[in-house]
């Protein structure tokens, strides 16, 4: 399970130059957001982390 955690972080890192700035990335890879950064919640359709979580 720990692999397709990783890979699915690696694929949002690629496509979302702005990942850091997501609460559930984080969350995802076991992170604390930056100060500065301003925040959103999931990412939308097949990228979401939420629907990742849900199909494990």
């Amino acid at each position: 399970m720990h692999d397709r955690l990783a890979e699915f972080g690696r694929k949002l890192t690629e496509k979302y130059p702005d990942c850091r700035n997501y609460i559930l990335f984080h969350v995802l890879i076991s992170s604390t957001p930056p100060s500065n950064a301003t925040i959103k919640e999931d990412f939308p359709g097949e990228d979401s982390i939420i629907k990742f979580i849900e199909n494990l």
